[in-house]
């Protein structure tokens, strides 16, 4: 089992209180370094300890935040439509995957709503 850091599934108010998420000063540093990765995409390939939160085999848009990613973090987006800016989760959950145009379009346009 995977360790499970205070901030994992923290929302965005929690992890930019702990200076790691979309709203904490070093990410809004580094936004426009990264704006061009946003439309990445990856595939859950394992949920222990998510099982309510993470489906295996599900696609999920990645959202750029280094500082997670400097703690092995990665942050998505899922169902929940309460939190725009996603929720962090181990990276090893997760593996990136390029998709064809049209897929990618329909998602993008799926996960504005």
């Amino acid at each position: 089992s995977l360790p499970v850091p205070p901030y994992i599934g923290a929302t965005l108010e929690k992890a930019a209180y702990i200076g790691v998420g979309p709203n904490s000063e070093n990410h809004l540093k580094n936004e426009r370094k990264i704006s061009n990765t946003m439309d990445e995409f990856v595939i859950c390939i394992a949920n222990e300890g998510y099982e309510a939160s993470l489906i295996v085999g599900k696609v999920y848009r990645r959202l750029p935040d280094p500082e997670a990613e400097a703690h092995g973090l990665m942050r998505v987006l899922d169902e929940d439509v309460s939190s725009s800016g996603g929720y962090l989760y181990p990276s090893a959950l997760f593996v990136p995957v390029e998709l064809p145009e049209k897929a990618r379009r329909a998602l993008m346009a799926h996960l504005a709503l």
